[in-house]
């Protein structure tokens, strides 16, 4: 069995114990959520001998290859973004940074990624993404009703 398979039983532990026990579901699906973002960006890679620093903002944007990198990054935390608003409206935005910059100094340590401010950048786009979309449709949902 793969270790990724591993990580999801124990995401979902977490999500279930969190939700469950402490009737908690925002905390548990955000808990959940970080834990699924560590476990592919750091728990299921294996350290490699590359030059492991990019500390240039937007370099990334000239190389073609890695524009779906790029939208994956940004889609990829569109979902804390959501899930982080519904607990603290835009103050997400700080902790997502954070926890993006968290993950590239992670993989510089341990050399299992590339240490890059387009990835904070990116991912911190994303959350800023989702936060907005949640804050937009929960106000034009409440002036509904």
């Amino acid at each position: 069995m793969d270790i990724e398979w591993y990580l999801y039983a124990i995401m979902a532990a977490v999500f279930l114990f969190t939700g469950l026990v402490l009737k908690k579901w925002k905390i548990a699906a955000l808990l959940a959520y970080t834990f699924f973002i560590l476990a592919v960006t750091i728990l299921c890679r294996k350290p490699t001998n590359k030059n492991h620093f990019q500390p240039q903002p937007f370099w990334s944007w000239s190389v073609p290859q890695l524009r779906e990198q790029i939208i994956m990054n940004i889609v990829g935390f569109i979902p804390l973004g959501v899930i982080g608003a519904s607990l603290w409206k835009w103050k997400i935005i700080p902790l997502a940074a954070g926890l993006s910059l968290t993950v590239e100094l992670i993989q510089l340590v341990t050399k299992t990624g590339l240490f890059e401010t387009d990835d904070v950048i990116h991912n911190t786009l994303g959350a800023a993404i989702g936060c907005g979309l949640f804050i937009l449709i929960t106000t034009l949902i409440r002036r509904k009703k």
